[in-house]
């Protein structure tokens, strides 16, 4: 699910992959990341992956 899309949810549980390109994909990316990191009510869990 994108972070737009979790726009007013909530999880117990959230993953949010790769946070850089979350704001990079569009202007005002840093909000669509904000409303990612606070959709989780118990648990929360970044993960970014780089090129080898």
């Amino acid at each position: 699910m994108s972070a737009s899309e979790a726009r007013g949810l909530e999880f117990d549980g959230v993953v949010v992959m790769n946070p850089e390109e979350i704001i990079m994909a569009r202007p005002g990316g840093e909000r669509d990341l904000y409303v990612a990191l606070t959709r989780a009510t118990k648990r929360l869990c970044t993960v970014t992956v780089q090129p080898a």
